[in-house]
């Protein structure tokens, strides 16, 4: 009798182990990107030069993965994902970028899209 019990609370405790705090794969990135975001900041970065390259840009992220680009009046369907802390963007024409995720709270969004030298941040608050 005491193996038995011993081999339940064995299974339960293994059982209770394997079991984890899950949200259906969905990131915390995920849950806050989705929104309506608007640039105020967008910073160039050249062998140390740094230039502020401001455009109006606005750029809506849907929960079904979808998302809409608007610069200067002009906008672009395209996807999204998060991986680790990387932003995929896929646009309809076929462009791709890659952005690293600096920051990314409830009210505010930067991304960073380039290499050591030569970089654009862009810092976006959601509407």
């Amino acid at each position: 009798m005491k193996k038995i019990i011993y081999l339940f609370m064995a299974c339960f405790a293994i059982l209770f182990a394997s079991c984890k705090n899950d949200d259906g794969g969905i990131s915390s990135y995920s849950k806050n990107i989705v929104g309506d975001w608007e640039l105020t900041k967008a910073t160039e970065y050249y062998n140390g030069q740094q230039s502020n390259v401001y455009e109006p840009i606005y750029l809506s992220i849907y929960a079904d993965h979808s998302l809409l680009w608007n610069e200067e009046g002009e906008s672009d369907q395209g996807t999204w994902m998060i991986s680790d802390n990387i932003l995929l963007i896929s646009m309809s024409w076929g462009g791709k970028v890659n952005w690293t995720i600096k920051s990314l709270t409830s009210k505010e969004l930067i991304l960073r899209s380039g290499v050591s030298i030569e970089y654009v941040e862009y810092v976006f608050r959601k509407n």
